[in-house]
């Protein structure tokens, strides 16, 4: 995560401890300053590498309740993906959850090839990387233009090229002009915190754990018959063209009972933004976009109008359940997903 979204979260809770390390001081300065000027006592930034913080015990808290790797695992080398997982087995308390967020081979298998194209140009240029990013860009497109077999490229990788002349420079620089990234594959991540004691939960973005929406309905039939948890990932990642995972694992294999999913259900609140329903509007997800259900949600956003309203008081207002609406979580995530994500 970013230093900005590092503060919002400190900001947002101040009776939670945020720490976070960089090995680049200038990052960690800046960061140091953005919690300085916002007045966050609770947000520490410390300078550190991965080897450090496995050496020496003394750098950050001993135990947490929350480790966040957001991007990390995919920029750095085996060795420190090795760190990142025994980093996370000595510090991550029992029951504490981990986010994982990475790029995915399945998505980037040919912007990979592209990136290192882009890498020997700019290294070639010599000129500034936002500069010289924006050059090497247009060579890849006139190779496209020109007629290389390469080409055409999936449709997700197709679009994410289509976005490199509205993008910033800087960004594209920092996602493409690297020494070093290496896509993964789940089953890759999933066997390093295997090894810190973390097992898979599930994605963090809540509307892609509808077994509907994973995968096109063409795809439903091969993906079910996955003989366990990882083939299934794969199969899903797969039939999407994933590019990106964000998946949460938990320390400790410790099954919830249906007492504590009423519990959380209980605290769990939907509070309307204020947006409006509109027939025809769509959430985009991995397996395609999904259609609005006015009928469906608009009685859940009515009454959230007014006051909060917990998962379990869905019960009494939700209409009939439809195919993609199986239960109050469901119908949380779509709403989620819908309100967040639509597309303008």
């Amino acid at each position: 995560m970013c230093s900005s979204d590092l503060c919002a979260v400190a900001a947002g809770d101040p009776t939670m401890e945020v720490w976070a390390c960089d090995f680049n001081p200038a990052h960690v300065e800046r960061a140091r300053r953005r919690a300085e000027s916002a007045g966050l006592a609770n947000c520490t930034f410390v300078e550190a590498s991965f080897q450090q913080l496995i050496d020496d015990p003394s750098i950050g808290p001993a135990q947490v309740d929350v480790v966040v790797a957001h991007g990390v695992f995919t920029w750095v080398s085996k060795h420190n993906q090795a760190l990142i997982g025994e980093f996370i087995r000595r510090r991550l308390r029992p029951g504490g959850v981990v986010y994982m967020a990475y790029s995915t081979s399945t998505g980037w298998s040919s912007i990979s090839t592209l990136a290192e194209t882009m890498r020997l140009h700019a290294r070639a240029s010599r000129l500034r990387s936002d500069v010289a990013v924006v050059e090497a860009a247009a060579d890849v497109r006139r190779l496209a233009d020109a007629g290389a077999s390469f080409f055409p490229l999936a449709p997700r990788e197709r679009n994410l090229v289509d976005l490199w002349d509205s993008s910033d420079p800087r960004y594209l620089a920092h996602d493409f002009l690297v020494g070093r990234y290496e896509p993964v594959m789940f089953d890759e991540v999933a066997a390093v915190m295997a090894a810190a004691q973390c097992v898979y939960v599930g994605d963090s973005r809540v509307a892609t754990e509808n077994p509907v929406w994973r995968s096109p309905d063409r795809c439903h039939q091969l993906v079910d018959e996955a003989r366990d948890a990882v083939e299934y990932a794969m199969l899903c990642d797969i039939a999407v063209g994933r590019g990106f995972r964000c998946d949460v694992f938990r320390r400790g294999d410790q099954r919830a009972s249906d007492a504590d999913v009423a519990r959380w259900l209980a605290d769990l609140h939907l509070v309307a933004t204020g947006k409006q329903l509109e027939s025809g509007a769509v959430a985009p997800l991995p397996s395609g976009d999904i259609g609005l259900d006015v009928a469906f949600v608009a009685p859940i956003v009515e009454a959230a109008a007014t006051q909060p309203v917990s998962a379990l008081a869905l019960r009494a207002i939700r209409p009939e359940r439809s195919e993609e609406h199986t239960s109050e979580l469901q119908s949380l995530a779509y709403l989620v997903c819908r309100l967040l994500l639509e597309k303008k």
